[in-house]
């Protein structure tokens, strides 16, 4: 599910804020998302509710190589 879709139907709000550069303030953690459990298990309730997803919705390299299109050779012109 795209972050737009997740907007357009009002079921994430963006927030914007001040990014703290350092020296941070004392109150300042930078790493309190990481820590913070109630955001972690909300995220994984509307992971397996099937709601949310991290997988990308194109093709890329690492889930979708190309072809082996024979010997490893380059032509030049």
């Amino acid at each position: 599910m795209k972050t737009s879709y997740l907007v357009a139907n009002q079921m994430v709000v963006i927030s914007l804020g001040k990014i703290y550069q350092p020296p941070f303030p004392k109150w300042y953690n930078p790493d309190a998302t990481e820590q913070c459990m109630a955001l972690k298990r909300k995220v994984q309730s509307l992971i397996e509710a099937g709601w949310m997803t991290f997988l990308e919705d194109q093709p890329n390299i690492k889930t979708n190589p190309l072809a082996n299109h024979g010997r490893g050779a380059v032509n030049v012109v």
